[in-house]
């Protein structure tokens, strides 16, 4: 797979290494404390032995396989997003970005990319912004509502349709 967008590139390059430098591989997918009331106990404990670069990367690959042909100009945005919807799981990440988890991982993981790409941030065009800030906002509303994904489908088609026009 080749990213059309080398701004995005750099950013989803960016987040793969705090990935590895914040040692994802250690971490666990879900969060005990936050998942407990979606999961039975046994779920939680297959899922707890799935780390969270394993899981991240089962994602993005599921959104690969899901994104639509007429929305490949928007391939990146996804993928970044499906690569950092669960970064605030971190807690090395968190303290190093000094984002807190109080309001659950998914507000952690919105407030660090842009953290993140507030470090590149001199070469984004409005435009840019704009979408990652979309980006943000659909992570951050991931488990803020019984039916997420018609959201977080909504904030995409949003962003999209004002693009394609």
């Amino acid at each position: 797979m080749i990213l059309n967008n080398k701004i995005i590139a750099k950013l989803i390059a960016n987040v793969l290494g705090d990935m590895y430098r914040f040692n994802f591989k250690e971490d666990s997918s879900v969060q005990r404390a936050f998942d407990k009331s979606r999961y039975s106990e046994n779920d939680l404990d297959r899922l707890e032995a799935v780390n969270l670069l394993y899981h991240s990367f089962g994602v993005v690959n599921k959104m690969i396989e899901i994104i639509p042909a007429t929305y490949n100009i928007f391939r990146d945005y996804f993928i970044l997003a499906a690569l950092a919807h669960d970064s605030g799981k971190s807690r090395a990440l968190r303290e190093e970005y000094a984002v807190s988890d109080e309001n659950g991982h998914h507000k952690s993981s919105a407030d660090y990319l842009i953290l993140r790409y507030g470090k590149i941030r001199g070469g984004f065009p409005k435009e840019e912004l704009d979408l990652l800030q979309v980006v943000c906002d659909a992570i951050r509303v991931q488990h803020d509502a019984d039916n997420i994904e018609n959201k977080i489908i909504v904030s995409s088609l949003k962003f999209i349709r004002t693009y394609i026009s």
